[in-house]
């Protein structure tokens, strides 16, 4: 799949969003809901592949957990609390694991070679950073992070209030690296 046919598909399915599930959008119900009814307008968009929200199996992980590996700093940084005992020392740096529910995957249950996309959302309405988010689709889809296998990350950025000039914004990621800003008027 080429980036210009995953760009294609993201509008498809928001514009779905936006006209089958607009309640929600306009009254700023919960971003879980919200992910939910995207997922469902993915699944059709994908119908080869499984859209899952909060999925955090990983199915080559010991634990069988979706974990990524952030560096000290970065958990004081972004005051993350969920790290696991096991850190990992490299050139005098301590690494953490860390468990992440990711909002929406597309992908094939029970293989980690099939995991085509990630997407993390935020509502217009939030008060949460998009920095974490942007961290972990970068984590997602990068080189450290290779046992995840994503071959993109998707955040949106979902318009909630009706002050908004935007239906969403969203940005592409692939291998670690986020790339341009696409806006839905």
């Amino acid at each position: 799949m080429t980036r210009e046919i995953l760009k294609a598909n993201i509008e498809k399915a928001l514009l779905e969003l936006h006209h089958h599930d607009n309640h929600l959008l306009k009254n700023d119900g919960s971003e879980r809901s919200i992910a939910h009814c995207l997922a469902n307008h993915l699944q059709k968009i994908y119908a080869d592949y499984h859209a899952d929200c909060e999925y955090n199996v990983n199915v080559d992980a010991a634990n069988r957990r979706k974990e990524i590996i952030l560096p000290a700093d970065e958990i004081l940084r972004f005051r993350r609390s969920e790290t696991n005992r096991n850190s990992i020392e490299v050139d005098d740096e301590i690494y953490y694991s860390v468990s992440v529910y990711p909002d929406i995957i597309v992908h094939k249950r029970g293989r980690n070679n099939q995991n085509l996309i990630i997407f993390e959302l935020k509502k217009s309405s939030s008060t949460v950073s998009y920095d974490y988010d942007k961290l972990k689709l970068c984590k997602y889809t990068g080189v450290f992070e290779r046992s995840l296998r994503y071959r993109f990350g998707v955040f949106i950025d979902i318009a909630t209030k009706t002050t908004d000039n935007y239906k969403f914004k969203f940005k592409i990621f692939e291998n670690g690296e986020e790339e341009e800003e696409y806006q839905i008027p």
